[in-house]
């Protein structure tokens, strides 16, 4: 995930998270590293929304 995307994501309410195949690589932790990416992505966001409404 770059920083385009995370400040791009707070503008239009719309994120890309990504993984990568490789050799090696297991379908399951893929998705688990995109469940992160995108909790932490979304929590971000989250709370940068309530402390906009605060103000």
């Amino acid at each position: 995930m770059s920083l385009s995307e995370v400040l791009g994501a707070r503008e239009t309410s719309e994120s890309v998270c990504r993984a990568g195949i490789v050799p090696g690589s297991h379908a399951e932790h893929e998705w688990q590293e995109l469940d992160k990416k995108m909790s932490t992505l979304l929590s971000l966001i989250t709370e940068q929304s309530i402390l906009e409404q605060a103000s």
